[in-house]
């Protein structure tokens, strides 16, 4: 994300500040949503784990879906290839 940002900000380097920065957040917006999104996803399944029930359920989407981490991988790289 840190050199998505970069990348970004210095596509507006010529801009006035405020334009910049108004420019800047209009761009990331959905990325960053997207991102914290999917982070939440990951952690509401790590919740699940609390109880016997919930590890099952939690174990049983794993072995159908595979690791977060690696859906939240598939689903970055398929972003960029669309």
């Amino acid at each position: 994300m840190a050199f998505e940002d970069i990348n970004c900000l210095s596509d507006l380097i010529h801009e006035p500040l405020d334009i910049a920065l108004q420019q800047y957040a209009e761009r990331r917006r959905s990325r960053v949503s997207w991102t914290v999104k999917e982070s939440n996803k990951i952690i509401k399944l790590a919740g699940l784990g609390q109880s016997p029930i919930g590890r099952l359920l939690r174990n049983s989407i794993i072995r159908i879906k595979g690791p977060a981490n690696v859906v939240g991988w598939k689903k970055l790289l398929n972003t960029f290839e669309e």
